[in-house]
């Protein structure tokens, strides 16, 4: 796998970002991930390195797949609402 670590913009806040390349699981299909927010370039390439690092052996957090609130309610509320798995706010 590939990524690289690249300043976006100088001098304003963490201008640091990463970008690599990681296999979707079910499709196969190439996906192309940005991460941004590093103060320094030491510490975007070792956010980089932990992100290959974790691709390599699986652990990856694709994106959710989109849901309408609908499907969610029926497909997930309802269960955890059926199992009394739920806490209740204070």
């Amino acid at each position: 796998m590939k990524g690289r670590a690249y300043q976006r913009t100088p001098g304003r806040g963490h201008p640091w970002t990463v970008v690599y390349d990681v296999t979707d699981g079910p499709t196969g299909a190439r996906r192309r991930v940005s991460k941004g927010g590093f103060a320094t370039r030491k510490e975007a390439e070792a956010g980089l390195s932990r992100a290959l690092a974790d691709a390599q052996v699986g652990i990856y957090a694709a994106r959710p797949a989109q849901i309408t609130v609908g499907e969610f309610l029926e497909g997930e509320w309802l269960a955890i609402q059926a199992a009394g798995v739920f806490v209740r706010p204070r």
